[in-house]
């Protein structure tokens, strides 16, 4: 499923008692379901209450979770690497594809 994540400014989005302290944080779950495949979902949002750690992780029975703060603008968007590296796939498969015919046509 792909979707389109707005940007937040967290010193709208939480109150102002909090907002001086805000930062940016990413956590990543992996759903482990027992009859179907694990689902991962991520979440992006604004944390004020900081862990000594950059990144964290959780392991229980039901599903394992990364937690990572960072504290720059915008610093918690997705990977575009892995899409670029896909396209490039894609575009080289095609290529490919397409001079392995034209030889055989020849």
């Amino acid at each position: 499923m792909h979707a389109i994540v707005p940007i937040v400014e967290c010193t709208k989005a939480l109150p102002n008692a909090l907002s001086n302290q805000f930062f940016c944080r990413k956590m990543v779950q992996t759903i482990l379901h027992p009859d179907q495949s694990p689902e991962i979902r991520v979440t992006r949002s604004c944390g004020w209450v900081k862990h000594k750690r950059e990144c964290y992780t959780a392991d229980n029975k039901d599903h394992l979770e990364t937690v990572c703060q960072c504290f720059g603008d915008v610093c918690n968007a997705g990977n575009v690497f892995g899409n670029a590296k896909a396209t490039v796939l894609g575009i080289l498969s095609a290529i490919f594809y397409n001079y392995k015919n034209w030889r055989t046509e020849v």
